[in-house]
């Protein structure tokens, strides 16, 4: 389920015309993300997307609360506002961020955090009664390039406009400045709404790479984990290339050791990383295991209560980490892990496996590397 927090940049009807299967909630505050992830009412998120976010008055969303759903196996993005700014201060571990705004706050790291900040009623659709300044920034510029106006008198509309505080940037606060006044007397009036477009930008981007998922609590036989889903198993992979060596020619024996290997590792991972299933999810796993054992003989004792919920415990861990690597890896950076599995895949080619025993007899031979 992919869940939106959006409140005055756009409205539910725009959100819904481009993912009509999205959950709208409003403007995102401190603890909201933890309460959704707990909720047993909500479907479990496997992505959330952050637009707008309250401050000022009322704690904003925390950034280990990000951190702590990106642990769950859960897609984080942001645009816009709130979501831009913590998209720009966690995009290193994991989080996406889309859009112009969040480009500029990726660099321009002493960005003030009022540049996205407006004043609007509190209640939906939460009508904006300011200008954030990004947009006014994002206007100026864009009339300089254009040759409307000078950089000079851009920078001094800018100063001045600085001064205001956040809930004062009204058109006719705007209006009234000297430097607009005498310089740029049409700048309301030419005013892009660039949080909006970045917003929609988004939504666009998440409508064509959204990866349609299965909820835990619809299991079925068809869901499982496919070879080499989480790339653990990149050296089976690249040792063993398929278009070179059949797998049919390598023993059983050693195939079951890496499959158990690998299973090993991503239950490993899945520990160091805290994923945690909630009860639900473990209840809907230990059905799926039921009928599973029902209709194939499988090595586990439905009598005992204990080994059963363990199995479902185990299986609910895989399928969250499956998910949130299906999920343009909410684990790790997705341009990041393809880097490094292409870069290890070179390493384990077959052409180097001579030199690779050469390693081996080094690294374990008792001797040290050469500095």
């Amino acid at each position: 389920m992919l869940y939106i927090y959006s409140g005055p940049t756009l409205d539910e009807v725009t959100i819904k015309s481009i993912l009509p299967k999205a959950r709208i909630l409003p403007p995102i505050k401190a603890a909201d993300l933890l309460t959704l992830l707990k909720s047993s009412s909500n479907e479990r998120p496997t992505h959330v997307h952050i637009i707008d976010g309250l401050f000022y008055s009322t704690l904003s969303v925390r950034h280990k609360e990000i951190l702590h759903l990106i642990g769950q196996g859960i897609t984080v993005s942001g645009s816009s506002s709130m979501g831009a700014l913590r998209a720009s201060e966690l995009h290193e571990y994991g989080m996406l961020g889309i859009g112009r705004v969040y480009k500029y706050y990726t660099n321009v790291p002493y960005a003030a955090d009022d540049e996205v900040a407006i004043s609007h009623l509190p209640d939906p659709p939460y009508t904006s009664v300011t200008i954030p300044m990004i947009n006014i920034r994002f206007t100026l510029e864009d009339l300089v390039i254009q040759s409307v106006l000078s950089l000079e008198k851009a920078d001094m509309i800018l100063s001045e406009l600085s001064l205001l505080h956040f809930s004062d940037r009204t058109n006719i606060a705007i209006d009234n400045l000297p430097s607009v006044v005498k310089y740029c007397p049409f700048l309301s009036k030419s005013i892009v709404d660039w949080k909006r477009k970045d917003a929609i930008e988004s939504l666009l981007y998440l409508s064509d790479n959204l990866t349609s998922v299965e909820s835990l609590s619809k299991l079925n036989s068809s869901l499982e984990l496919s070879p080499g889903t989480n790339l653990l198993n990149y050296f089976v992979d690249t040792c063993f290339e398929p278009n070179s060596v059949s797998l049919d020619s390598i023993k059983s024996q050693e195939l079951t050791l890496f499959n158990s290997f690998n299973l090993q590792s991503a239950l490993l991972l899945c520990d160091q990383i805290h994923i945690c299933p909630t009860n639900e999810q473990i209840e809907s796993c230990m059905n799926y295991v039921k009928i599973c054992t029902s209709d194939n003989h499988h090595n586990i004792f439905l009598n005992d209560k204990v080994i059963t919920r363990r199995y479902s415990i185990l299986l609910a861990k895989l399928l969250i980490l499956h998910v949130s690597l299906d999920n343009h890896s909410g684990l790790f950076g997705h341009e990041k892990m393809i880097e490094e599995y292409l870069a290890l895949s070179s390493l384990f080619a077959i052409s180097n496996r001579s030199k690779l025993k050469d390693l081996m007899a080094l690294l374990f031979s008792g001797n040290s590397f050469p500095y």
